[in-house]
This record gives structure tokens, C-alpha cells and sequence, in this order.
């Protein structure tokens, strides 16, 4: 395609109409005609004074039009230039917290490397790595082996190696609305990404989210090349939707829905391509391999998953009320509320505070972008656009509705975006004739804008957008911490330290990426030694947290309580402290007597289903009984430090139960109750367990029939904590 310049010297009242000719097969241009009439000064042109007005503008825009050098290949490099600062500016500053769940990945792929790429199983090369008791990583480790390999293991190579392969993300939307949209807004494409904040959050981090959008993306592209540019692309568009599906499970619900969708759509093109079609159907089988693979060695994998995660499909709700929950979960995903404004659902560590995750400016153009793919659904490209749309929530809709597993919205979000500005940017110049060239720059200028005062203010506010720094909030610390643990280590090699695990999920795995192995550290709490007399105490030194060390305080336990160094939190109070510890001279005599106190029940009233029960329960030093029975999972109660927690209830009349429910913690927990049956001698005892999750979860206690009860005791252990803890208890419903 040529390109001409044309510039024309006119006097006033002059017009000029210039006829331009391309030669076939060349790019030159030549001019076949060319007219100038001269009208006396003043006079009107034909169609009066707006006519006059409108050369006017032409003639202002002018030098516009001729500045070259802010071409559309300029702008989509400036943008992408834009796009990597903005996601690797402080980067191990923001976010605040490196979580166990990013340290994970490039610790698994150190492992993989030194094993032979055998995991801790011996099984050579793993379709998915275990964390935390599940195998849900799988990609994102292969991925992080190549940084591991060449530069070694480090915070910021963690979260940089993500935030470079995301800039694929913006590089094949900006080639999908290039190529197949046809949007002269393409070059837009990575500051329109770079400005969504859900995707700048997620792309500056290690997680495994990011990576699988990206992947999607990649998967977008080439489909849409095998369907508008040439069959073979199916086969790299299908190689990138098994990465999006090994990257993270949720990418596996979105791969699965969108999949279905394009086959479906599409079944006309793919059946004229059977030819490659067969082939890519042979592809698919080879990449499923490693997925049979894990069928076959780990049969109850998923299964467990959806246990753990206490997924509404395992309830005996009936298939009617699943569908109704599935159908809500969904709907949810989609709803521009939970898009386009602040809000409250997700964790803290998958927000950022006071912002949407889309940001409410687009919600007119996201919503527009989707009225136009509907308008124009017989097009195979508008039709991909909208099955992308409905696929990327799938995982919600199985599961919670949790930002990180609708992440890969932003990716038609971005196109859609596009889309409408496209169609917004042709009404105003056909309106006005606004110069394209101070349009681009306007839109280059505000989307940048948009990025940039992201960086800042995550830069220097995100710090204190919340004071929840612990386990429930933001889990900051890590790279304090640690910090300071290995300087202490290097001055005292032989000073044995214990981090307390009470900040953040998997502290031992924070350990294990900040520190060598042979290092003195271990993971624990010096709670645990409230209750019992470790003659070495004194010799040891604890990291503890503010709270903590309030707690061993009140304890009455130690004489002397000595702080060698503290950490302060982003707020400006103390975060941690490193303690040494002493016990009072009757420690032993004052233990006996502390236990008899906890462990004594204490008798109490509750109203279950509005009859009134004696009661005993262990000791609280939060809440009360009644709390567990008010249908309110909200409210809780809590032992003063007894593990487990009892309650025990007496019927004045016997009560036919099925079972019961409880709702609990994020801890693994043993729940045993044992039930006085009329007419039976012996009790009958029941045991259900549950693994850490990340939340609360429902322990189920069925009962196999329905049973006569005069008596009822329910135990709660919390299984890795000491017998002197706090167990939390937030409801129990009879059944």
C-alpha cells in the first residue's frame, strides 16, 4: 500500500481537487487530473459558510497529518515499552508480599532440575507438582526452570520472568486486532492491558494467573489465524490451549468451555478442514497424554480436590440446586459490578484496594464492544470474541468466585475495548474531522497516563491501603524477615532461629526459597512452649509478631522477655521481633495449675431449633456457645487453649440425627462425635477429617441412618497444633 503526502499552497478563496491514480501491480501513484478554480476573497463555497469552516479545519490539521514519525508501529512500540516498565518498576515492591504460592514455582523447578526432572515421587517429568497436600501447579514450574537454570533462584527473577512473558499477551492482542479485527486502534492494545488493574496486579507477580492468561491469548491468535489465514495454525493454537490448560486448574474449566464453544461454532470451517482437523485431533490425543498419565497414577486426585475445596458439586443438594449454584457462580463472574467497581469478594492479596479490577471508565466500552460482536456474530472473529467472553468464567462457575480464576476476562476485555473505541474514533472523525494523528496521541497519552499513576500510587500508597498484614490480610514479611534471619545467621552461624508460622499459609516454603538448607532456621512458633518446659528455651532466639509477643507477655510464663531487633511494618508499628526467652523460677508448679483450669468444662444453656439443652463446653476466651448453633457462620467461638474443643449436649428428649455439619477453619482438622443412642449400652462414635484450605470449609459427619440420641459430644482437633491452642468453631448444624 502507498503512502502519499500531498501539501498545497492556497490563496485565499481558492479550492483545489486533485484526482489521484494507482498503476496495477505498483506502488506508484500517479496524478491523472488536477483543478484549481480561483473564487473572488469572501465569497462562499457551494455549500456555504460551513464548507468555509470545514477548509478551515483541513488547513489546521495540516501539519498534523504530515508528522510521520507518530506512526502506528511507533505508538505499539512506545506502548510496549510503556507496558514493561510499568510492570517491572519496583516490582519487588508491589505487590507488599511474596507469598508462599509465588516462592513455590521456582522452588519446585530447582528441585526438578537437581532430581534428574524427577519430582519428590521419582516420576519423571510430572504432568502437575504437588503444593500444600494437592497437585495444582504444572506449566508455571517448567516455565520457572529456564530463569532457575541461568540466574538462580531470587524474588525479583520470580516475578520478572512472569511480567516479560505477559508482554505475549499484549503482543498477540495487539496481532488479533491488527489481523482479524481490522482495527487501525490495534497499536493500542498493550497500554489498554497495561492499564486494567487486575492484570497489573497479577502480571508483576509470581503466581501461576498470569501465565495461564497469557497462554490463552497465544490460544486466541492462532485459532484465529486457522480460521481467517491458513488451517495449519491450528496446530500452535492447540499447543498453546494445553499450556493454558497445565498452567493453572482454572485454566483447565476455561480451555474446556471454550473449546466446546469454537467447536461448535465453528463446525462448519472445521469439517471443510477435516483433513487438518484429524490431524490437530491426533495433536490434541498426544497432548492429553501427560493428563491420562496423571489419571492413572493419582485416581483420586480430583476427587480430593473437590473435598478439599468443599466444592458445592460433593453436597447432597440435589442436581437441580447444583445447576441453580452453578448458574449463580456464573452469573456472578459476568456481573459488570463485580468488574467495573470496587469490591470486597476476593482476598486482599488478589485486590488492590480501592480499585475495580477492569476500572469503571471502560465499562462503556467493554459494554459496547459486546453489543457490536453480537450485532456482527455471523463473523467468525466476533464470534470467537464472544465464546472467549463466556469461557474465561467456567472456573467460577464450578468453583468460588475469586479474581485469579476469571483472570483470563481481561483478554476479550482488552479486544473488546478496542472494538468500540474503533467504532467511537470513526463517528468522531466523520463528524468532525478530527485529525487521526491527535487522536492516536490523546488515546496513546491516556491510556499511559492511566498505567504510569498505577505504578505510583501501588508505589507509594499500596503500603498502607490496609494495616492487615497477617495470615488473614496481606501476609507481609517475607522478604523483611528472612532478610534479617539471614544476617543474623551469617554473624551467629550456630544461633538456632524459629520463625513463627502464624503470619502467612506455608512459611516453611519461604524458608526454603529465602535461605540455604543447612541453615539453623526452623519453622516455629514459641507458643508451642507455653505449656511445656524446654530446658534449651533461653539458648534459642524467636521471630515473632507483634501479636505474638503481646500474647507471650500476658502469659505470665517468663521472667524476662529480652528483644534483640524489630521489623518494623509498612505502617510505622512494630511488624516482628526477634525475642530470647526465660522462664520463671516455678514455671512447673504454675503449668499444673494453668491446665486444670483450661481443660475444666464449663457448664452452660444453649437453644437449638427453640428448645432449651444443658451443655458443657470447653473454656472460651472468645465468643460463647449459642454463637454455634445461630445459623450465623459469621460468629464464632473459641477455647482459651484447649485442642480439642468440646461440647457435649443433652437432650431431655431423644432427638432423631442423621449426622452433622460444622463449619471450621483453613486447618486440617479430626472431628469425632460419639452419640448415646437410646436403648444402646455402648456409644457410637464417628470420625470425619479435612485437610488445610485456603478459607473455611464444612466438615460433614453423616451418621449412615437415622439414629435416636439422648447425648451428644463433639471433639474438634485441630491436628497440627499443640494440645494447649485455640481451636475456632464457627457453626454446627444438626442434621
Amino acid at each position: 500500500m502507498a503512502h502519499v503526502d500531498l501539501s498545497v499552497d492556497l490563496m485565499p478563496g481558492e479550492r483545489v481537487q486533485i484526482t489521484l491514480e494507482a498503476v496495477p501491480g505498483s506502488d506508484q501513484v500517479l496524478v491523472s487530473q488536477q483543478r484549481v478554480a480561483r473564487l473572488p476573497a469572501g465569497h462562499p463555497t457551494p455549500r456555504g459558510e460551513r464548507r468555509r469552516a470545514a477548509d478551515l479545519w483541513q488547513r489546521a490539521r495540516a501539519p498534523f497529518s504530515r508528522i510521520s514519525i507518530i506512526s502506528p508501529q511507533t505508538l505499539f512500540w512506545a506502548g510496549m515499552v510503556i507496558y514493561l516498565l510499568v510492570r517491572l518498576v519496583g516490582i519487588v515492591d508491589f505487590p507488599i508480599s511474596f507469598t508462599p504460592n509465588e516462592a513455590i514455582h521456582p522452588l519446585l523447578a530447582e528441585r526438578l532440575l537437581s532430581n534428574g526432572l524427577k519430582d519428590g515421587s521419582g516420576e519423571f517429568l510430572p504432568t502437575f507438582f504437588e503444593n500444600d497436600g494437592q497437585y495444582s501447579l504444572g506449566a508455571s514450574v517448567y516455565f520457572q526452570t529456564v530463569p532457575v537454570l541461568l540466574f538462580g533462584r531470587s524474588l525479583w527473577l520470580t516475578r520478572a520472568s512472569v511480567a516479560l512473558l505477559s508482554l505475549l499477551a499484549a503482543l498477540w492482542c495487539a496481532w488479533m486486532a491488527r489481523d482479524h479485527y481490522k482495527l487501525s486502534l490495534w497499536w493500542l492494545a498493550p497500554l489498554v492491558l497495561s492499564s486494567l488493574p487486575a492484570w497489573f496486579l497479577f502480571s508483576r507477580t509470581g503466581y501461576e494467573f498470569a501465565l495461564m492468561a497469557t497462554f490463552y491469548a497465544g490460544f486466541l491468535y492462532y485459532y484465529l489465524q486457522y480460521r481467517l489465514r491458513h488451517p495449519k495454525f491450528l496446530f500452535p493454537a492447540l499447543v498453546l490451549g494445553a499450556l493454558t490448560f497445565y498452567a493453572y486448574s482454572a485454566g483447565q474449566f476455561v480451555m474446556l468451555a471454550a473449546g466446546i464453544g469454537l467447536l461448535i461454532s465453528d463446525a462448519r470451517y472445521h469439517w471443510r478442514q477435516r483433513r487438518i482437523a484429524l490431524a490437530g485431533l491426533g495433536l490434541l490425543i498426544l497432548l492429553a497424554l501427560p493428563l491420562a498419565r496423571f489419571w492413572v497414577s493419582h485416581p483420586l486426585e480430583y476427587a480430593s480436590r473437590l473435598q478439599q475445596y468443599n466444592l458445592y458439586w460433593t453436597e447432597s443438594i440435589g442436581t437441580l440446586a447444583k445447576l441453580g449454584r452453578f448458574m449463580e457462580n456464573y452469573l456472578s463472574a459476568l456481573n459488570p459490578l463485580y468488574w467495573f467497581l470496587p469490591n470486597d469478594v476476593d482476598p486482599l492479596l488478589y485486590r488492590m484496594q480501592g480499585y475495580a479490577h477492569l476500572t469503571v471508565i471502560l465499562l462503556p466500552a467493554v459494554v459496547a464492544g459486546v453489543v457490536l460482536a453480537v450485532r456482527r456474530w455471523r463473523q467468525p472473529e466476533m464470534r470467537l470474541l464472544l465464546v472467549a467472553l463466556l469461557a474465561a468464567p467456567a472456573a467460577a462457575a464450578f468453583a468460588d468466585l475469586t479474581v485469579q480464576r476469571v483472570l483470563a476476562i481481561v483478554i476479550p476485555a482488552t479486544l473488546l475495548t478496542l472494538l468500540a473505541l474503533q467504532a467511537g474514533l470513526a463517528q468522531l472523525e466523520k463528524r468532525t474531522a478530527f485529525p487521526r494523528t491527535v487522536t492516536n496521541l490523546l488515546l496513546a497519552l491516556a491510556f499511559a497516563a492511566a498505567s504510569l499513576l498505577t505504578l505510583t500510587d501501588a508505589l507509594t500508597r499500596a503500603p498502607t491501603w490496609s494495616q492487615d498484614y497477617g495470615i488473614s490480610g496481606m501476609q507481609w514479611g517475607a522478604r523483611q524477615v528472612f532478610a534479617a534471619v539471614r544476617s543474623v545467621n551469617q554473624s551467629q552461624p550456630e544461633q538456632r532461629i524459629f520463625v513463627s508460622p502464624a503470619w502467612s499459609y506455608q512459611v516453611h516454603t519461604l524458608r526454603d526459597f529465602f535461605l540455604p538448607p543447612d541453615a539453623p532456621v526452623e519453622i516455629g512458633s514459641a507458643e508451642s512452649h507455653l505449656d511445656t518446659v524446654e530446658p534449651r528455651l533461653s539458648d534459642w532466639l524467636f521471630v515473632v509478631t507483634a501479636e505474638e509477643l503481646a500474647k507471650l507477655e500476658q502469659s505470665q510464663r517468663f521472667s524476662e522477655i529480652a528483644i534483640d531487633r524489630t521489623i518494623t511494618a509498612p505502617d510505622g508499628k512494630p511488624g516482628f521481633h526477634f525475642i530470647r526467652l526465660t522462664y520463671r523460677d516455678d514455671i512447673e508448679a504454675f503449668l499444673v495449675a494453668e491446665k486444670a483450669r483450661r481443660f475444666a468444662p464449663v457448664a452452660a444453656q444453649v437453644i437449638i431449633d427453640q428448645q432449651e439443652l444443658q451443655a458443657l463446653h470447653s473454656p472460651l476466651d472468645m465468643g460463647e456457645l449459642q454463637n454455634v448453633f445461630d445459623g450465623n457462620p459469621d460468629t464464632l467461638m473459641r477455647t482459651s487453649g484447649a485442642n480439642p474443643l468440646v461440647v457435649e449436649l443433652a437432650f431431655p428428649q431423644r432427638r432423631d440425627l442423621s449426622g452433622l455439619t460444622a463449619r471450621v477453619g483453613a486447618e486440617p482438622v479430626r472431628l469425632t462425635v460419639t452419640l448415646t443412642v437410646a436403648g444402646e449400652v455402648e456409644p457410637r462414635v464417628f470420625v470425619a477429617e479435612a485437610g488445610e484450605v485456603d478459607g473455611y470449609k464444612d466438615v460433614a459427619v453423616p451418621f449412615g441412618e437415622t439414629l435416636p440420641v439422648t447425648h451428644l459430644r463433639l471433639e474438634l482437633l485441630d491436628i497440627h497444633a499443640a494440645e494447649i491452642s485455640n481451636v475456632h468453631l464457627w457453626e454446627i448444624v444438626l442434621e
